[in-house]
């Protein structure tokens, strides 16, 4: 175990369950102090939804780390067809990021962010530009008046924070600071939940969300993707969303991901 992995300190919001506790455990067994934060049972106790939840946060941190942390992994994430997904999935995420920044020690400081591979599916284009624009009111007014679109919300907050993550990565308040900033995009997590559901259930996801290699991810396999990159030994990988579904993306998109570039 390196001194360097002994000194650092990571938050981790969403470190009750899932994706957050696996991150959480697996940090702290590579010897670095861990601040979890998740609704009740952590470390500091808020809701990120709320911007009295994002303040409480930032308090919390700044009173248990008066000298510093290294790694923000922005995992606290709800799957909702409402405005809460919003909320959550990328106001909160966003607010995480831009509140505990300046705490970041300038030795090895890096971010990570769970979105996931719902990047690819269909959006609602109109509420990630509100959401871009960091106007979230609009962006909740939008979400409420989209009765018919309900259905796309999910998928809407994590493709504006994948768009964020790439807007922001390269600027000098993130790389000019040293700070590498990237996400994860998951495929199927064989959380407890999915685990349970009948073979049939089962095999449907297994068609509906591919993944040839290998089939569903665990939590702790998406935690080993996200501890590398807030490793201080990642010291060029910024702007990027990874994914870690198998390959299914390849299998969603086209093979020609740089043509756009060309143009």
């Amino acid at each position: 175990m390196s001194e360097v992995a002994m000194q650092r300190t990571a938050v981790v919001t969403g470190s009750g369950r899932g994706i957050g506790q696996a991150t959480v455990e697996l940090l702290r067994s590579q010897g670095v102090h861990v601040v979890g934060v998740d609704l009740a049972g952590a470390d500091i106790n808020v809701d990120l939804s709320q911007e009295e939840g994002r303040a409480a946060l930032e308090a919390g941190v700044r009173e248990r780390c008066p000298d510093g942390i290294d790694v923000i992994v922005g995992n606290a994430g709800v799957l909702s067809e409402d405005e809460l997904s919003l909320q959550v999935n990328y106001f909160g995420a966003v607010e995480t990021l831009e509140r505990l920044r300046p705490m970041l020690r300038p030795e090895a400081p890096r971010a990570v962010v769970v979105a996931s591979r719902s990047v690819l599916k269909p959006v609602n284009e109109e509420i990630v530009k509100a959401c871009l624009a960091g106007d979230e009111a609009r962006a909740i007014e939008l979400a409420r008046r989209a009765t018919d679109q309900r259905h796309l919300l999910y998928a809407t907050s994590k493709r504006a924070i994948a768009r964020w993550i790439r807007r922001k990565a390269p600027t000098p308040e993130w790389a000019g600071a040293g700070i590498a900033l990237n996400g994860v995009g998951p495929g199927a997590v064989l959380t407890e939940m999915i685990a349970q559901r009948d073979p049939a259930e089962q095999e449907r996801l297994a068609i509906e969300r591919p993944m040839p290699l290998g089939g569903m991810a665990t939590a702790q396999e998406v935690a080993e993707l996200i501890a590398f990159l807030a490793d201080a030994r990642n010291s060029k990988i910024a702007g990027q969303l990874i994914f870690i579904d198998g390959g299914g993306e390849t299998l969603m998109g086209h093979e020609d991901i740089w043509e756009a570039m060309l143009t």
